[in-house]
């Protein structure tokens, strides 16, 4: 189906995740810890923080939680009132520098000069979400942008998404919802959007989530984990527990999907590859851009293998992302 919108999750879809939190949290750990290391230790546990490998555990309130949230957790350990730790985490937080997923201007650019309204729904507080945006420098490309703060209530309730399909006068079921948690699945799923899932590798409630996706996306990795050994059994079991639509990147072998029971197998663009970094989400991406065309699943999945190969003709995650006409002059389309 053709969308006319997409609604983003923010941390860990526009912006990158570890790249702008892990830093975060150490410089909030070490604020408030001072030189106790044992109050150090607490607050990091508090809020799902390995500090030794830098990295959040899956559940973190940190990751999908509100400010109020997170607040709740970190109250024990300071002995502070809730209202003040929610106002110095919204204040940190609009403080923090963003690292962008991707290059953002000229992908919203693109999607809106095709016609397509864009909104951001995020359980960080609204003031910090739109001073990220506006740091990127793309805050007047969104048509609507929410927080858990807004008055349409956190995801995982349906609020914000409804919110969203409200103020562009949209139906939610022509919108797509883009996140990274269960928390956006259950919202776009609640509010009856399209829902995308980007799986990279398995984690927790892996089998609940996939039954509120609409369009699986899967690394091979993810498929061997949560399929079967072989590629045409692992696309039969992983659309058996839910996604109506299924893909499997396989690198240079491009990429095999499901669709409505028919098995689509579209071999990779032939360049000559210096870096495969970023690759994979350039595929969703371009993935995703063939959805909101109306392309069916052969033409989705050519396009995405094409711009993900065309990526990897230079070095880097972001350099070597190709304009939509390099993917068509590629695709003589």
């Amino acid at each position: 189906m053709r969308a006319d919108g997409i609604l983003f999750d923010k941390d860990g879809t526009l912006f990158d995740f570890d790249a702008t939190w892990v830093a975060w949290i150490e410089a909030l750990v070490a604020r408030w810890g001072g030189g106790d290391p044992a109050r150090r230790a607490a607050l990091a546990a508090a809020v799902g923080f390995d500090p030794d490998r830098r990295a959040f555990d899956p559940a973190s309130i940190v990751i999908a939680g509100t400010p109020d949230e997170a607040a709740a957790v970190i109250a024990p350990v300071l002995g502070m009132a809730l209202p003040e730790i929610a106002a110095t985490l919204n204040a940190e937080a609009a403080r923090a520098p963003m690292a962008e997923a991707v290059p953002l201007g000229p992908l919203l650019t693109g999607l809106r000069a095709r016609g397509l309204r864009l909104g951001v729904a995020t359980n960080d507080a609204e003031a910090p979400a739109r001073a990220h945006l506006s740091a990127a420098g793309v805050v007047d490309l969104f048509d609507y942008i929410a927080g858990s703060d807004s008055g349409h209530g956190a995801k995982p309730g349906p609020g914000m998404c409804l919110g969203f399909a409200a103020a562009t006068g949209l139906d939610p079921a022509r919108l797509v919802m883009v996140g990274d948690s269960t928390h956006d699945l259950h919202a776009g799923r609640a509010a009856g959007m399209q829902v995308v899932y980007d799986a990279g590798a398995p984690r927790e409630k892996m089998d609940e989530m996939m039954k509120l996706t609409d369009v699986l996306i899967a690394s091979e990795r993810f498929a061997a984990e949560m399929g079967s050994g072989a590629l045409a059994d692992s696309l039969k079991r992983l659309h058996a527990k839910g996604p109506r639509t299924v893909v499997i990147t396989i690198g240079e072998e491009g990429s095999v999907g499901m669709e409505k029971d028919e098995t689509y197998i579209v071999p990779a663009t032939a360049v000559d590859a210096v870096d495969t970094t970023g690759a994979g989400d350039v595929y969703h991406g371009a993935f995703i851009y063939g959805m909101l065309q109306g392309w069916g699943l052969r033409e989705r999945m050519r396009f995405a293998n094409t711009a993900a190969a065309l990526k990897c003709r230079s070095l880097g995650g972001r350099a070597g992302i190709p304009t939509l006409q390099e993917v068509h002059e590629a695709l003589s389309w």
